[in-house]
């Protein structure tokens, strides 16, 4: 299983996140800009819980990169994931469907398995809390990547009427 692969680089916990958007490079005078839109694509979006379903490995064609834990997408990260794509992602990244996931371990193109190795099966039974999204600067290094959380932006508590359409 690729649990035991000692090619498989496992991701310390304290990195473990969900990837709503990605950016890309910006100008440090731009995050101010970044932040107000990330408060008006959560304005009126509550909290929601995401719990992963599988441990896949990914992508699913092809040589896979690394191993996650896939999850659901409840319509409020749906909705989220929605506003921040429009704002952000290149139109590339826009025409991908969003695929929820937790990056558990990567492999290097080196070393990825051909075809994927078998996953143990997800132990179910937990779910995470999603209360506020992050803005969050990526630093990649040979030992791994480092994160910095630039700014957050909170939901409302979960269960919250949310209104039919963005503020603008």
């Amino acid at each position: 299983a690729a649990v035991g692969d000692p090619t498989l680089r496992v991701m310390d916990a304290s990195v473990v996140h969900l990837t709503l958007v990605f950016i890309g490079e910006v100008a440090p005078g731009a995050v101010p800009e970044i932040v107000q839109s990330m408060e008006r694509a959560a304005a009126g979006l509550p909290g929601f819980d995401l719990v992963p379903e599988v441990i896949a490995p990914l992508p699913d064609s092809g040589r896979p990169r690394l191993v996650a834990a896939v999850a659901d997408c409840p319509p409020p990260l749906a909705e989220l994931q929605g506003r921040l794509a429009r704002r952000f992602a290149s139109p590339k990244d826009r025409r991908r469907s969003y695929r929820p996931h937790l990056t558990l371990g990567r492999w290097s193109a080196a070393t990825a398995p051909r075809p994927a190795p078998p996953m143990p099966p997800f132990p179910g039974g937990c779910g995470f809390p999603v209360r506020e999204i992050a803005l969050v600067r990526s630093r990649l290094r040979p030992e791994g990547a480092t994160h910095e959380v630039i700014a957050t932006v909170g939901l409302l508590p979960p269960h919250a009427d949310a209104p039919a359409e963005p503020p603008r």
